[in-house]
């Protein structure tokens, strides 16, 4: 295992420790097997098991933009965090997470969550690299990280999407949505009344071009389902 990882697992302990001390029993089953796959050549020993999962339960919140996103999130989680209004305001995928009292809010930049093993986009400036040359390098046009002292943000992660229409998204953009559907525990779909048949159709478009899975369509579906119901 590189200096790098074990650096990087050590700091994943740290936080388990003041956030959520039963998983902190798992972590000896993940070394074990990481031995195991290293020695079958399974595992690259740069890589990891535990940089490849959400170590805490996700929450995606998508939709278009003026849909209430993110002032549901500021309601939630008891802090006005998050920038509203009847406009796009923000072009970003916020990670919203926890940070211990004593300590101010922060706003992070996308490298903080590239180099963070304890999310689900640590090196995620990888795969945008695939699919976008050169846009790996700006991962911070795409994520921002920000904290909240609130026990709504405790042992949990939230996503605040960017509003699907507001701009024309970009290949990188759409891979970033199809990683964050496929790993989420529960996705929250926010729609303006009239709009969802055009949102889904927007889904479902790209699902065809194969730039996101038929599997993320499925859950955004599902989700709307929901999000609609009590439209009339």
């Amino acid at each position: 295992m590189s200096h790098f990882l074990k650096k990087r697992l050590a700091s994943l302990e740290n936080h388990l420790i003041n956030e959520n001390p039963a998983l902190l029993e798992v972590l000896p089953t993940y070394y074990k097997m990481y031995k195991l796959l290293y020695r079958t050549g399974l595992l690259h020993k740069k890589s990891s098991l535990a940089s490849r999962i959400s170590w805490w339960p996700l929450i995606s919140v998508l939709g278009t933009f003026s849909s209430g996103k993110s002032t549901f999130i500021n309601d939630y989680i008891g802090v006005n965090i998050q920038d509203t209004g009847n406009q796009a305001v923000d072009d970003k995928f916020t990670v919203l997470s926890y940070r211990s009292a004593g300590t101010t809010n922060q706003t992070l930049p996308g490298s903080a969550l590239d180099a963070d093993p304890r999310f689900p986009f640590f090196r995620i400036s990888r795969e945008i690299e695939k699919v976008a040359k050169e846009e790996g390098k700006r991962i911070e046009s795409y994520l921002q990280l920000r904290t909240a002292n609130s026990e709504k943000t405790k042992n949990r992660i939230l996503i605040d999407s960017p509003g699907f229409d507001a701009d024309d998204q970009h290949t990188s953009t759409l891979r970033i949505t199809n990683h964050i559907l496929d790993l989420s525990d529960l996705v929250r779909c926010f729609l303006r009344p009239l709009k969802w048949f055009f949102f889904l159709g927007q889904f479902c478009g790209l699902a065809k071009m194969h730039l996101i899975s038929a599997h993320a369509v499925f859950r955004v579906c599902c989700s709307a389902k929901y999000a609609v119901s009590g439209v009339r």
